[in-house]
């Protein structure tokens, strides 16, 4: 995941970091077996906009630069007819802040460690002109990450995430694929807030979450694509307890985006700006992933742009693999 640092410039409760982007081709294929994935980041805004969409008056830029180190496993137990498996993500984040052009803060440390018990991956189906892939993850962010309610920015949220998501690809028989990933972001209650918000406790809105991709399988090793990400809160801060009216975040992104293929595994590049931000930092961001799979086990998945070729796609979790190899 991408860890936005929050800056507490004023009375608002910052939703935790979301998977904005952080996935996006081939997302739901994936198939038995392990896979080690590096992801580093970096976000930069220059814009701080309120409930209307309006720019903040006095802030300067934000930047985020984050590394997250990814393990997971699917394994050959079969539960409701899908593969369980496991995954646990750390990141490692670096941010600068001016809230105004007078004002700096800056933090480094680690993030909120993000794991999951239960993931259920399902084998491809028939689809129309091709084949259908599908996910379902329930995981949780415990509070690990560095934090200190007298600091005006933290790169841990201090509280207890619940954040399950669906993830499919549809893959057809041409080389075009569409993948997406679905979110539902339970936060939970921060009982040391920084002090200058509340005395009590406070607590981030619900939220939904989304990531659409469409890519093109230009040649066996590289596929371009374009690559979108939304999110939109669906209920209102807590402050001591009382609703913060108006506190409702919002951002869609969208760019450019590829995939390469190599025995040394696959490399992922995305880049995107941002649009109709609420409440919130609005910018631009660059993700590049390596995806690695190890410990595979001999479980095929057959791909459906290439029916003569088999393989094994050991993309577990919340990230893509695409990496195809000949048995």
């Amino acid at each position: 995941m991408l860890c936005c640092a929050t800056v507490h410039s004023h009375a608002q409760v910052s939703l935790p970091p979301t998977n904005l982007g952080d996935t996006s081709f081939r997302d739901g294929i994936a198939g038995p077996g392990a896979l080690l994935e590096h992801s580093l980041s970096f976000y930069r805004a220059t814009r701080l906009t309120d409930a209307d969409g309006d720019a903040q008056p006095q802030f300067d830029q934000l930047e985020v630069g984050a590394l997250v180190t990814h393990v997971a496993r699917i394994t050959d137990r079969r539960i409701f007819g899908g593969n369980w498996g496991f995954e646990a993500l750390l990141p490692i984040v670096s941010s600068a802040s001016s809230p105004s052009p007078a004002t700096s803060y800056s933090r480094s440390g680690l993030g909120d460690l993000t794991v999951s018990a239960f993931i259920l991956q399902w084998p491809a189906r028939d689809l129309g002109t091709g084949r259908l892939w599908q996910r379902l993850n329930l995981a949780v962010t415990a509070p690990t990450g560095q934090y200190d309610a007298q600091s005006p920015m933290n790169i841990g949220s201090n509280t207890w995430i619940f954040n399950p998501h669906y993830a499919f690809t549809w893959e057809a028989a041409s080389g075009w694929e569409l993948s997406g990933r679905i979110h539902y972001l339970w936060p939970g209650e921060n009982e040391q807030p920084p002090t200058p918000i509340a005395r009590g406790s406070t607590k981030a809105g619900e939220a939904v979450h989304l990531n659409l991709s469409v890519s093109y399988e230009m040649s066996q090793r590289l596929r371009l694509g374009i690559a979108t990400y939304a999110l939109r809160q669906v209920s209102e801060d807590r402050i001591d307890g009382r609703e913060l009216r108006g506190s409702r975040e919002a951002s869609f992104g969208i760019g450019p985006g590829l995939q390469y293929q190599s025995r040394f595994g696959d490399l992922f590049i995305n880049s995107y700006v941002e649009t109709a931000a609420r409440n919130r930092p609005q910018g631009a961001k660059v993700i590049v992933r390596w995806a690695f799979p190890f410990a595979a086990d001999t479980r095929q998945a057959q791909s459906a742009n290439t029916p003569e070729r088999s393989c094994s796609d050991h993309d577990v979790a919340s990230n893509p693999q695409s990496r195809r190899c000949a048995k």
